[in-house]
């Protein structure tokens, strides 16, 4: 799983398109089936939440339970081993 965050930069910040994100969808879908990645979620997040989310694949592989909005990721650091 990857996580980025951009700040917001004044007024001339732009503005992601339905259409734009609607068309990430796809090429997100494909990476995460080359890596084997079994599913994921990507938000896009203005103000104090998501504005748009795409879901992709499972959240366990054994139930056949899909990712939808409200999964819950477990999150783990290896950083403090090094």
């Amino acid at each position: 799983m990857a996580v980025a965050s951009f700040p917001a930069t004044g007024h001339s910040q732009a503005r992601t398109s339905n259409s734009s994100l609607k068309a990430f969808g796809p090429d997100f879908e494909s990476v995460l089936q080359q890596h084997g990645v079994v599913g994921g979620g990507f938000a896009l997040v203005r103000g104090q939440g998501p504005e748009q989310t795409i879901a992709f694949g499972e959240a366990r592989r054994e139930t056949h339970q899909r990712i939808d909005d409200s999964t819950a990721y477990n999150w783990a650091s290896i950083t403090k081993t090094m």
